[in-house]
């Protein structure tokens, strides 16, 4: 009983970190003339999106046998959506409302050159998480 509620925690995990993925992409996809570091964060959301919802597909998770180690991919998946809700909040204070127009559009361009070393350290972060996702997931199928 214990395990169903572990896979039951790490699922809605997983759901909030894709829900906030979603929310991240669709606020990248606003800065229309953000730098090449927005491009980047944006595509590697996407590809942190994919494998977030291949790991909510994975049969090994929705009925782990005794090789899936829930608790441990429970640690990474937290660390991912603690990080994907920093990077959320971050974004936020980076739209401009939509009832602004022009005055709107430049305070936008000049957020964005100032954030740019911020758009290069969640590009990295979403990379790691990536790449420890998808070896946690190579480990749960082989």
């Amino acid at each position: 009983m214990e395990a169903v509620g572990a896979v039951a925690g790490l699922l809605t995990l997983i759901t909030f970190a894709l829900q906030s993925t979603k929310t991240i992409h669709e606020t990248l996809s606003s800065f229309k003339h953000g730098s090449q570091h927005v491009a980047q964060l944006a595509s590697a959301v996407q590809t942190l999106q994919s494998m977030l919802a291949r790991l909510q597909k994975c049969r090994a998770i929705r009925s782990p046998g005794a090789e899936t180690n829930v608790e441990i991919l429970s640690q990474y998946i937290k660390t991912c959506s603690d990080d994907v809700l920093r990077y959320q909040e971050e974004l936020e204070k980076l739209r401009t409302p939509t009832t602004e127009k022009a005055t709107g559009r430049t305070w936008k361009k000049i957020k964005v050159a100032f954030a740019e070393k911020d758009f290069h350290r969640m590009w990295i972060q979403v990379n790691q998480h990536v790449t420890s996702l998808n070896i946690q997931l190579n480990i749960i199928n082989s």
